[in-house]
């Protein structure tokens, strides 16, 4: 059990803290019990990253924050721009290196340079938005949904300011 307020790992299973909140937090693997009902990892990491009207320790909301961005980012930005960039550069090298396309029709030729180039120019966009738009990707709960929202370096720098604010009062 851990504290949420507090932050006090390895409570017995009692439903009140030491610092006396009730907001307290089991993990039994990857799932979490919390207020009674279970959430997985990742719905976890998304009720936590939406607004909340418990209290919760903003350490704890940070290090939460700063997870759930990373794992989305990775998944929904960063892998598919990797996955388009492989698939277009074997399209390419099918087509280059392989001589497989002399036996294909001419609109095939086509149709295949222009999937290629297409996947390329989507790959690079998408690499453009990680590392020079610093876009990130975050999961939130809204309604028992997980909504996956894009941020820019901006509104991330200004969530992460605002932790290191509310640690400091």
């Amino acid at each position: 059990m851990l504290c949420l307020n507090c932050l006090k790992n390895d409570l017995a299973d009692t439903d009140v803290c030491g610092c006396g909140s009730k907001n307290l937090v089991k993990k039994k693997g990857r799932k979490y019990l919390y207020l009674g009902q279970v959430y997985s990892e990742k719905k976890w990491l998304a009720l936590m990253a939406g607004p909340k009207g418990y209290k919760i320790n903003p350490l704890y909301l940070e290090k939460l924050f700063l997870k759930n961005v990373r794992i989305h980012t990775l998944i929904r930005l960063f892998l598919p721009s990797l996955f388009f960039l492989l698939l277009s550069l074997g399209l390419i090298w099918f087509m280059l290196i392989e001589q497989a396309w002399l036996d294909l029709h001419p609109n095939s030729i086509v149709f295949a340079r222009f999937i290629a180039l297409f996947l390329f120019v989507m790959a690079l966009i998408n690499f453009k938005r990680i590392f020079f738009d610093k876009i990130k990707v975050l999961a939130i709960l809204r309604n028992k949904r997980i909504i996956y929202q894009q941020i820019n370096a901006n509104r991330y720098q200004n969530v992460i300011n605002g932790y290191k604010s509310r640690e400091e009062l």
